[in-house]
């Protein structure tokens, strides 16, 4: 079996703070649990009345929980999402690197970034940027996982960035 790199990058790009990610390697299934799913799953009875939508998606987490066939994707912490912005500032020139990186400085950086991007008009070439870097922590996860895919993978497969 050959794994789809464009879900694994569409995992990542669904990861954040308080959300994770999981690769089913029987099935090559990603999904995406909140942390209170998790919780939920973990430590809550299945007697609890909760919403339809919801029951779901705690199911789904529970299912994550309870089989050795669902591997973490990376974390948001091993994504750096930071990191991945202030190296696509160091990669511009001029006004467009200035402003990028005065945007990155101090509290609130993730919000000044954003506007930033569309102040100086180079929003497209982030979301570009991002997407190959999520690619690259995709690619680089699979191989450390001995898991195979298919490196012309179409990753427009994995939706917008």
């Amino acid at each position: 079996m050959q794994y789809s790199l464009a879900r694994i990058v569409a995992g990542l790009d669904a990861v954040s703070p308080g959300y994770s990610s999981y690769l089913n390697r029987l099935t090559g299934e990603v999904v995406s649990c909140s942390d209170d799913e998790i919780d939920a799953a973990d430590a809550e009875p299945d007697d609890i009345k909760r919403p339809d939508w919801e029951q779901e998606q705690i199911e789904r987490a529970r299912a994550v929980l309870a089989s050795d066939d669902w591997l973490p994707l990376p974390d948001s912490f091993e994504i750096h999402e930071y990191r991945i912005m202030e190296s696509f500032a160091e990669s511009q020139s001029g006004r467009v690197q200035d402003g990028l990186l005065r945007a990155l400085r101090g509290s609130g950086a993730f919000r000044r970034f954003k506007d930033a991007l569309d102040l100086l008009e180079v929003r497209d070439e982030w979301f570009r940027y991002r997407r190959q870097a999520l690619v690259e922590i995709a690619r680089e996860w699979l191989e450390a996982n001995d898991l195979p895919f298919d490196p012309a993978d179409n990753l427009d497969e994995a939706g917008p960035p």
